[in-house]
This record gives structure tokens, C-alpha cells and sequence, in this order.
């Protein structure tokens, strides 16, 4: 049986994983009083982890020799994905909304594209400045609120410092993981979530240590389960696909989308304000996204 065309397409990929990126930060920023930061990360990780061996393990096993012989990307990938793009953005969303977070992310594709430019010498071309131009006049637009003198007092709040630099984690992670080594999507993610897990124990141990317990809640529990599967394993599989068939510059032109879906999320599910400039920025984005998706279609043609 031959699938649809659109089901395997990686725009559609891309699309999901940053949907449920800005979903995960509205868990995340909905939790924070019920699960600390970096247990929320811990069983993130150790939660995916758990879920997937049954179906990995064996994988793993077979491409236990590719894993190790890439082992310094993998290791690096293990620390950029969970703890600093993950975790450091869970922190960061106690002191900081999830609509400001989804708007700093829009750095993350700007990023991507300087590191790949150094790392993979990718060329920065006409039709990606112009997409990323008129998505970050999108970006500005909310940022401003709708009032230029904004833009003199402007400071950043500490989270939101902070989710700008789980960013150049993730845009880190985007561009490394195009040299970690071939094997099965779900070798390279369970290695990734194991990963992840290790590197959080030092994280938990301290938390536990201040006494920061998760809440025996709905929303703690069920804030748990969310990050150990939605943005754990779905989000990371759509997302290294996109990465893999468009390449890392491509793929992360769709992290404009996060203001848009971070917003329609962040105010349906916690009443954060959504307001004119918003829907402006959402149009400019939207517009910026679709004007270099199609022009790159068009060059690699």
C-alpha cells in the first residue's frame, strides 16, 4: 500500500514537531507550580526512554557499533537536545510566559542557518534572507506589542535569556546530528533518551536535595506523562526526519511557526493575552515561512 504523498512529506514533519514543541511549553509553563523544572526533564527522558525499549532495544543492539564509533556526535547531540534545548527551557518558563518563549524561539532558525553555514558551509541564499526578514518583522511586531517605544526599554527577563540560549542548543543539536552516525531512527532516539536521562542526575539530585517534589496532582502527573511521550519521541521523530530530508536550514525555517502556535495554545489553555499584533506577526511569519519553503522547493528543482 502506497501512502499519500503529504503523509510522508517532511514540510508536514517539520510542521508536527514544532507544533508540539510550543505544546510542550505550554505544559511546561502550566506545571511549573506541580513538577520542577528539571524532573519534568528527567522523566522526559528516562520516561521516552522506558517506552521505547521494547521496540529498540534489539536495534540498538545491532547498530551498537555504529553508535559507538560515532559516540562523540551522539554524546554531544545527548546533552544539546535534553538538558539545554529541554531542560534549560523548562527552568526558564517559571519566571517567563509561554508566548514570550514560543517568540524567542524564532531565533532558533537564525541560528541553525549561521551554524550550518560554518559547520556544513551551506549557502545563505536571497530567497532565505528575504523568508527570515519578513518573518522576523512578524516576530518584531509581537515583541513590540503594537508600540514602537517599546523597542527602547526592551530587556529580556531572565527566562526569556534563557530560552534564547536553549536555542543554540537546539540549533546546536540541528546541525550536529547531520554527522551522527546512520542507523535506525529509533537506535539514535533511545540513545539520545538515555543520554538525556544520565546527564539529568546531577540536575534531579539537586532539586530533590531543596526539597523540590512533584506535586501529587492531575497536573503534575499528567505533565509527567506529556513530555515522556509527545515531545520525547513524536517531536524528535518528525524533527530529525525534516532535519534529514530538508536539511537543517530548511527544516528549521518552520520554527517561525512558533509564535503562532505557542500564542493560539498559550492563550486557549492559560488565558495569556492575545491581542491584534499577534494576529499580525502570525500573518507575517506565516507569509515569510511559505515564501522561502517555496522558493527553496523551487531551487533544488
Amino acid at each position: 500500500m502506497t501512502l499519500p504523498r503529504w503523509v510522508t512529506s517532511p514540510h508536514l514533519a517539520s510542521i508536527l514537531a514544532v507544533f508540539i514543541f510550543a505544546l510542550n511549553y505550554v505544559v511546561g509553563r502550566g506545571v511549573r507550580d506541580d513538577a520542577p523544572p528539571y524532573t519534568l526533564g528527567f522523566f522526559r527522558w528516562a520516561g521516552a526512554a522506558v517506552i521505547l525499549m521494547p521496540f529498540a532495544l534489539r536495534g540498538m543492539r545491532d547498530d551498537w557499533a555504529a553508535l559507538a564509533g560515532g559516540w562523540r556526535a551522539v554524546a554531544v547531540c545527548g546533552f544539546l537536545m535534553p538538558v539545554v534545548g529541554a531542560s534549560f527551557a523548562y527552568v526558564a518558563l517559571t519566571t517567563t510566559t509561554a508566548i514570550n518563549a514560543s517568540v524567542v524561539q524564532i531565533s532558533l532558525p537564525v541560528f541553525t542557518i549561521l551554524i550550518a553555514a560554518v559547520a556544513l558551509r551551506e549557502r545563505i541564499t536571497a530567497p532565505i534572507a528575504m523568508g527570515c526578514t519578513i518573518a522576523g518583522l512578524g516576530v518584531l511586531a509581537i515583541i513590540m506589542r503594537g508600540d514602537p517605544e517599546i523597542l527602547v526599554g526592551f530587556r529580556f527577563n531572565p527566562g526569556d535569556l534563557l530560552i534564547l540560549f536553549a536555542q543554540l542548543g537546539l540549533a546546536g543539536y540541528g546541525v550536529l546530528v547531520k554527522f551522527a552516525p546512520r542507523v535506525k531512527p529509533l537506535s539514535l532516539v533511545l540513545a539520545l533518551c538515555l543520554l538525556g536521562t544520565i546527564y539529568h542526575l546531577p540536575f534531579l539530585a539537586w532539586e530533590l536535595a531543596n526539597g523540590q517534589f512533584v506535586r501529587p496532582s492531575w497536573a503534575g502527573f499528567g505533565g509527567l506523562a506529556f513530555v515522556a511521550v509527545f515531545p520525547s519521541i513524536g517531536a524528535i521523530f518528525f524533527w530529525n526526519y525534516g532535519i534529514e530530508r530538508l536539511g537543517p536550514s530548511r527544516s528549521g525555517i518552520y520554527m517561525f511557526l512558533m509564535p503562532v502556535f505557542g500564542a493560539a495554545l498559550a492563550h486557549a489553555f492559560l488565558g495569556e493575552t492575545l491581542a491584534w499584533y499577534h494576529v499580525l506577526g502570525t500573518g507575517l511569519i506565516v507569509s515569510g515561512v511559505m515564501l522561502t519553503s517555496w522558493r527553496l522547493g523551487s531551487d533544488s528543482r
